[in-house]
């Protein structure tokens, strides 16, 4: 074994990226390479360094085994401990074993290393975007664009936009920002067990949207972002300073939120719709010193609005209330919820 080595690794007869190491050996016959201590491996196109402490390739797989202390920097980086990750040799599929070839593939070493995998590991942009999952997937599609995929526990956090996702398994597509290289995290698919909790903070107070669902699909935009959710949905907007929740279920729906956390007035949810069977409960004045009064309705649909302290919730089809003053609404078209001065939720039967 030699000392303080460097050199190339090939790919199609182009360079696919460089290395370095304290320590390493190869074996032509049997087309391996193995670096030992301070391993560095850097590509440049996408410009990904990545440090270990043992790495083994295999000319005959085209597969990069890196083993111990490993940190990536570059379109993907990593922080905390993660013990093992497979990667292509220009650096563009990163991956934890599980993940790396189709599981129908998966070669017996490949299933031992998915079985020692830390309970958590974690993987972080550079906008304060932090994933946490036991198996993810990194995967250069294109020069303009990257996807990631992470699966067992998988939790996404923005601490600007004041977000979290959580689902079993995530799949994100991310697009170069024009006039820069930096990516940016536009795309979401949540698959199982989704859970998106938005928290907005704002003079009057902390606004906390809490979605929920089997399937879930996320878009991200400058001024506010979409979820489409799939299958049965519940949605809960909660206000803490008032004392007031407004939980509403439906076999699917789409919610508009506000993309930042901090906003000089408004709310969280910017709107919502709910498709039928809808379900509607608002409890309000739920302080030490008020007694909570409850309004409960069903309809074919519920469309919401937020439009900076104006808030509006329309119930079409079929639509029953009960609750204080909705004795007149029963078995009619059209009702809509509105805000008093008082911020307390009032109905009304329209046309």
């Amino acid at each position: 074994m030699l000392n303080l080595v460097d050199g190339e690794i090939f790919r199609e007869a182009k360079i696919a990226s460089k290395f370095k190491a304290d320590h390493g050996s190869g074996d032509k016959q049997k087309s391996q390479l193995t670096l030992d201590n301070h391993v560095l491996v850097q590509s440049h196109d996408p410009a990904v360094d990545l440090r270990c402490d043992h790495i083994t390739y295999s000319g005959k797989d085209k597969v990069l085994r890196a083993v111990g202390n490993i940190g990536i920097e570059g379109t993907i980086s990593t922080v905390g401990t993660i013990n093992e990750v497979w990667a292509s040799p220009d650096l563009k599929k990163i991956a934890t074993p599980d993940m790396f070839f189709d599981m129908k593939r998966l070669p017996v070493v490949a299933l031992a290393a998915a079985s020692s995998l830390a309970l958590a590991q974690v993987w972080t942009d550079h906008k304060g975007l932090t994933i946490n999952a036991k198996s993810w997937k990194y995967d250069q599609v294109s020069a303009q664009s990257v996807s990631y995929k992470f699966q067992n526990g998988v939790t996404i956090q923005s601490k600007s936009e004041g977000l979290s996702l959580h689902s079993d398994q995530m799949d994100l597509l991310a697009m170069m920002k024009p006039g820069t290289k930096a990516y940016v995290v536009n795309h979401a698919m949540a698959i199982k067990d989704v859970r998106i909790i938005k928290t907005l903070t704002s003079p009057a107070g902390t606004q906390i949207t809490d979605i929920q669902g089997p399937k879930a699909e996320y878009i991200a935009g400058e001024s506010e972002s979409t979820v489409k959710m799939l299958g049965q949905t519940t949605i809960k907007n909660t206000d803490n300073v008032q004392g007031q929740s407004m939980t509403a279920t439906g076999s699917s729906g789409l919610a508009i939120l506000e993309a930042k956390a901090n906003v000089a007035q408004g709310n969280g949810l910017k709107k919502a719709t709910l498709h039928g069977p809808v379900k509607i409960v608002f409890v309000q004045n739920a302080t030490k010193t008020e007694v909570a009064s409850q309004i409960v309705g069903t309809a074919s649909q519920m469309i919401l609005e937020n439009v900076g302290n104006q808030r509006k919730i329309t119930l079409i089809g079929s639509v029953h209330v009960v609750g204080p003053g909705t004795d007149e609404v029963d078995n009619v078209n059209r009702a809509v919820f509105t805000k008093d001065a008082k911020g307390l939720w009032h109905v009304q039967a329209t046309q």
